[in-house]
């Protein structure tokens, strides 16, 4: 269940996650020279300075997207496909992820175009309304056709819910709704502040996207969707209160304001029809 979760996730590249991501490829086989997620420093500052410090490089495998490359990989070897060029769309392996996304999306396979995500495999471009439709079957599989797709989403979703901190880590959202929802609620950030969420206990999908690409406020607004929409008890929005109204700090540590939701702006979620 580990290795389902660090597939998935955008992670920090944690101890935790890099075993988990080592422990995809050794189980099939593969060598970590064959991610191409390319490079970036570790998400927390603390792991940076530590891996500086020790004279250790930042090679792919500490990539936030590592586990998902480690995944796809892990299907090439499955399918018996080549495994360099793991990345192009037409690659067995993406033909075989594009099915899905279609699927559950609501898009014509034939049509779905494409650029390339920060770890350059595809990224379909997809509406605020596609996300969203994609993240309600999530929270409702019995919506979706196949069997097989219904099984794999709540598998899956009892994955992440069971290791939380496998799909972001320490001071992170992602993990932070999937601990302290308590099952009622699952959310993954992607690029250039987009948001998505499945509210299980709701069967509805959300989805929002920052038009600047800056992040700042759209964890504080799909928090605050989430307590809307009663995915948190009294204890969880305690736990959740650094991401519902956020403080900020200036660089001597003083707080000088905080990050909220204007009033109102979420009154209309409670008249959302569950998906259909």
């Amino acid at each position: 269940m580990k290795k389902l979760v660090v597939m998935t996730a955008s992670h920090n590249s944690e101890k935790p996650h890099i075993d988990a991501v080592r422990s995809i490829l050794k189980k099939a086989d593969l060598d970590e020279q064959l991610l191409q997620c390319g490079t970036h420093p570790p998400l927390p500052r603390s792991i940076q300075y530590e891996m500086i410090e020790q004279g250790r490089q930042f090679t792919p495998l500490y990539h936030n997207c590592s586990g998902k490359h480690a995944g796809i990989l892990a299907l090439a070897r499955h399918l018996g496909a080549p495994l360099e060029g793991y990345k192009d769309p037409g690659h067995p392996a993406q033909q075989a992820l594009m099915a899905p996304v279609a699927a559950m999306c609501e898009l014509d396979r034939s049509n779905l175009e494409y650029g390339h995500d920060g770890c350059d495999i595809p990224a379909y471009l997809l509406t605020a309304r596609q996300m969203a439709t994609g993240a309600a079957r999530f929270a409702a599989p019995e919506t979706i056709a196949s069997p097989t797709m219904q099984k794999a989403i709540r598998r899956l979703s009892d994955a992440i819910i069971a290791h939380p901190y496998l799909i972001a880590g320490k001071k992170r959202i992602c993990s932070a709704i999937a601990r302290h929802a308590k099952g009622k609620a699952i959310g993954k950030v992607g690029a250039e502040g987009a948001y998505m969420l499945a509210l299980r206990h709701r069967k509805l999908g959300f989805a929002a996207k920052c038009t600047d690409g800056a992040f700042r406020g759209i964890f504080t607004f799909s928090a605050n969707v989430c307590d809307k929409l009663g995915a948190f008890d009294e204890s969880s929005r305690e736990q959740m209160k650094s991401f519902l109204r956020p403080d900020v700090t200036n660089d001597y540590g003083r707080v000088v304001g905080h990050i909220e939701v204007p009033e109102g702006l979420l009154d209309t979620l409670n008249d959302i029809p569950e998906v259909g």
